[in-house]
């Protein structure tokens, strides 16, 4: 089977597009509002890429920059806090609710201009996208994840309270009966 080809539609509504990286293999997964775009790059030096490449391409492109616009998190009645990942000791929805989101395209990384970005801003938001809860209190590093924090029943406490908020809601895990009380 040629990598060169244009997408393969499955039977499961994904299309699958292939598109060439030198000596690199990776699988990419974006969900659009119709449908899911699965990207394969292989390593194929030898074939250039074709227009249906190049296009899939730009619409992974354009889908990452949509990405960036969209909220990490949002307040209900302001008494619900809805994040995906979670909290630390130093999250503070005042410096959250003031950054800048589209300049933080990936958390993987902080922008590549030195200066161009505060190092607290993105902390805080690998926090809220990457933290987990854990049943000791306290906070440290989530050296699991690479990024984010364990905070524990005090941490919670402490960011409900000094925001006169009742509940955090964490998307990140799903949960064999939908939900889970942690603290």
């Amino acid at each position: 089977m040629s990598v060169d080809r244009l997408a393969r539609r499955l039977s499961t509504g994904c299309t699958v597009v292939l598109t060439i990286e030198e000596s690199r293999y990776a699988t990419e997964v974006s969900p659009t509002p119709w449908q899911r775009i699965v990207r394969l790059s292989r390593g194929v030096p030898s074939n250039p890429p074709s227009p249906a490449q190049r296009q899939a391409s730009k619409i992974v492109q354009l889908t990452e920059d949509l990405y960036s616009w969209l909220p990490v998190a949002t307040l209900i009645d302001n008494r619900v806090f809805v994040v995906h990942g979670g909290v630390s000791s130093i999250t503070d929805l005042k410096i959250v609710s003031a950054i800048n989101r589209h300049q933080f395209v990936t958390v993987l990384q902080p922008p590549l201009h030195h200066g161009s970005y505060n190092a607290n801003e993105w902390r805080q938001l690998v926090d809220l996208l990457w933290s987990d809860p854990r049943p000791q209190s306290g906070c440290r590093p989530n050296e699991m994840r690479g990024g984010g924090s364990f905070f524990g029943p005090d941490v919670t406490q402490a960011f409900l309270r000094k925001h006169k908020l009742d509940w955090i809601i964490r998307s990140h895990e799903c949960k064999p009966d939908g939900f889970e009380y942690t603290h």
